[in-house]
């Protein structure tokens, strides 16, 4: 029988909301890293099905989902984030992680492995991995090139006059997304979740007015170099149709001499989602093996 069990961690930047789910305490844990900035866990939590022998924890991020602020948005950054991350482990008593970050995730993985030397992580999952801002624009002017023109067009002419507010603008949004978001036709109650709970002025603030328009904090931001530190069993993932394009993902895979690659047909962003089960199975099988 799964157990869970929800707390908070008390930082000096507000309250830090985690969760553990179980079956049995055999493995090494994983800790589950969400995107964003600004989303919550909800989105994830079909991954806590890899517990049967290992605690999977999830948690929210510093003012997303169910943590709690004691600091203003423009007091935010990577730094604060990761050292969170790295206060949640040391809470825990965890002597070995894995780590599985997803998105805007995969970077806060890749900072804590290269700041904290002291903790001992045994694998790592990136999961439609963002590490590069330059990167990550150039593949979605590819997709946009490949979209119909009046949406093409609207997105140039947006972009242009700065105007990310209006509805044919929205609408080209809303296009982009079911193609490389997510597309299957009817969204799981935990994606719901996350679009209802998302903290989208820490996402303006950090990112921008749009997956494909990057005018935040994280405008210049690139840790790809740091993909070379990396000396552990690692697993990058993408979608057949993710923004992250699966030439990028092995690219990112290329710099890490231990890496596998896993691009899933058919599927987006959320490709954990869209094809859940065989997700599952890679992952499950990469982590136990």
């Amino acid at each position: 029988m799964m157990q869970y069990k929800e707390a908070y961690l008390d930082t000096n930047n507000g309250k830090l909301w985690y969760c553990i789910y179980e079956q049995n305490n055999i493995r090494t844990p994983v800790i589950v890293i969400h995107g964003g900035p600004g989303a919550t866990h909800n989105y994830l939590l079909p991954i806590k099905e890899l517990s049967k022998n290992r605690q999977i924890i999830f948690y929210d991020q510093n003012s997303s989902g169910n943590s709690q602020a004691s600091i203003t948005p423009q007091q935010l950054s990577i730094e604060l984030f990761v050292d969170e991350l790295n206060a949640l482990i040391r809470h825990l008593h965890l002597k070995q992680v894995i780590l599985l970050g997803q998105s805007w995730g995969s970077a806060l993985a890749l900072e804590l492995y290269d700041k904290y030397l002291n903790i001992d992580i045994e694998k790592i999952i990136f999961s439609a991995p963002y590490f590069s801002t330059k990167i990550w624009e150039n593949d979605a002017k590819t997709l946009i090139n490949n979209l119909p023109n009046n949406f093409k067009n609207i997105i140039k002419i947006s972009e242009l006059n700065q105007d990310y507010n209006n509805q044919n603008y929205n609408n080209a949004i809303k296009f982009y997304y079911a193609k490389h978001l997510y597309r299957l036709e009817t969204y799981p109650e935990e994606l719901l979740t996350t679009f209802k709970k998302m903290n989208n002025q820490l996402y303006q603030k950090m990112w921008g007015p749009s997956e494909f328009t990057v005018t935040g904090t994280l405008k210049d931001y690139d840790i790809t170099a740091k993909l070379q530190h990396l000396n552990i069993p690692t697993l990058f993932t993408c979608g057949e149709f993710d923004e992250v394009i699966p030439d990028t993902l092995k690219f990112f895979a290329s710099k890490v001499i231990n890496s596998k690659v896993a691009i899933f047909k058919d599927a987006s962003h959320e490709h954990h989602l869209e094809q859940k089960e065989n997700y599952i199975k890679i992952v499950s099988d990469f982590i136990n093996n």
